[in-house]
């Protein structure tokens, strides 16, 4: 459960129980968080519900709760396969944490890197 995780600025997370039940009270536990990354797996209407619901109960998340909340979490790179999805999730994670949008580099005017 959250209470035992050892966060920071640099911790990243990921919500994927497939059962709503269960993620209401874990993005009640980690929305406050100072997590770098919050991502939670499933349609956005779902996050919706969620926020609502939260906020319903008495919580209501700030504006950098709000920014650090992925959902739907990952890239749209049209994965379907669960190694497809864990890959746009990761691409996205590294692109948020780079502060990059992830468009092609083909695209890219500046150098890769720096």
């Amino acid at each position: 459960m959250p209470a035992r995780l050892a966060v920071d600025a640099d911790t990243l997370a990921v919500i994927m129980t497939h059962h709503y039940r269960y993620d209401v009270p874990l993005v009640r536990a980690l929305l406050p968080l100072p997590l770098a990354y919050l991502g939670l797996l499933g349609p956005r209407k779902r996050a919706g519900m969620i926020l609502a619901e939260l906020a319903a109960a008495g919580f209501t998340a700030t504006p950098a709760m709000r920014a650090r909340l992925h959902a739907p979490v990952g890239l749209d790179l049209g994965a379907d396969a669960p190694e497809e999805v864990a890959l746009a999730i990761l691409a996205e994670m590294t692109a948020d944490r780079a502060a990059r949008d992830a468009r092609p580099l083909r695209d890219r005017q500046n150098p890769i890197h720096g």
